[in-house]
């Protein structure tokens, strides 16, 4: 059997779960973001140089596309 699982998507899942542990999985439909939560964590993207994925991941974002948009 074989499954269509894009890599990153599997390693950024591996690093979320290694950093927040199982808890992070959501159980709830979608969450909400503030925008001024998105704001905080875009700025530390763009003004701190911190990298777009390891904020996500500090954070415990679903994904780093969540603050693409």
């Amino acid at each position: 059997m074989e499954f269509n699982i894009n890599i990153h998507n599997l390693e950024y899942l591996i690093r979320l779960l290694n950093k927040h542990d199982y808890s992070i999985l959501r159980n709830e439909k979608n969450r909400y973001y503030s925008k001024e939560f998105k704001e905080i964590a875009i700025n530390r993207v763009l003004i701190k140089g911190e990298s777009l994925r390891f904020v996500a991941i500090e954070l415990g974002l679903s994904s780093a596309g969540v603050l693409i948009n």
